[in-house]
C-alpha cells in the first residue's frame, strides 16, 4: 500500500516521464516536480527504474478506477461508453511528448503481462457494459474491439481532446447502430 507521499511523487513522476522520456528523466527532476528533496525521494523508492515500473502502475490502475466508476453511473450507454474512452483512451492525447517515445516500450517491458492486464480489464469492463443493453455477444465483442482499435490509434494520432471525443462520440454512434 503506498502512502500519501508516494503517490505524490508517483503522480508527478508520469508526467516527467512522459515530458522527457526514461534516458533523459533524473531523480532530480522527479524531485523537483514532486516538491521533495532528492533524499526524500530515495527515501520512498530506492531507484528511477522503481519509480518508473510504479508510476506506469498506478497510472494505469488509475484510470482503471476511472473507468469503472464511469461505466457504473446511471448515464445511457453512448454517455457511458464515451465517457469510460476518454477516461482510457482520451486522457493520453498530448501526453506522452514527442521526446518521451521510450516510455511506451519500457513501460511493456518492465511491467510485462501486468501491462497488458489492464487493457484486457478495460475491454472486458466494456463488454460487460455492453452486455447489459445487448445479448449478441458477437456483436459486443466486435463493438468493443473497434471501438479500441479507433482509441489505440487516435490517442496517438489526434492533437486535442476535444478532437478525440468528437471523433470517439461519432465511432460510437455507428457502432451502436448495429445493436
Amino acid at each position: 500500500m503506498k502512502n500519501d507521499k508516494q503517490c505524490q511523487i508517483l503522480d508527478c513522476a508520469i508526467k516527467v516521464f512522459a515530458r522527457f522520456g526514461i534516458r533523459k528523466t533524473s531523480i532530480d527532476d522527479i524531485a523537483k516536480a514532486a516538491d521533495i528533496s532528492r533524499q526524500g525521494v530515495y527515501f520512498h523508492f530506492k531507484n528511477k527504474e522503481e519509480i518508473f515500473k510504479a508510476s506506469v502502475e498506478k497510472y494505469l490502475s488509475d484510470r482503471l478506477e476511472a473507468v469503472y466508476k464511469v461505466l457504473g453511473l446511471p448515464l445511457p450507454l453512448e454517455d457511458k461508453l464515451l465517457k469510460a474512452m476518454d477516461e482510457w483512451f482520451g486522457v493520453h492525447v498530448g501526453f506522452l511528448h514527442e521526446d518521451a517515445r521510450d516510455v511506451i516500450e519500457q513501460g511493456k517491458d518492465v511491467l510485462g503481462a501486468s501491462f497488458d492486464g489492464y487493457s484486457e480489464k478495460f475491454m472486458s469492463a466494456l463488454s460487460i457494459t455492453l452486455e447489459t443493453a445487448n445479448a449478441n455477444k458477437t456483436q459486443n465483442a466486435q463493438v468493443t474491439e473497434i471501438l479500441r482499435a479507433c482509441g489505440t490509434t487516435w490517442k496517438h494520432e489526434l492533437k486535442s481532446r476535444e478532437e478525440f471525443i468528437d471523433r470517439m462520440r461519432g465511432a460510437i454512434r455507428i457502432c451502436l447502430l448495429v445493436f
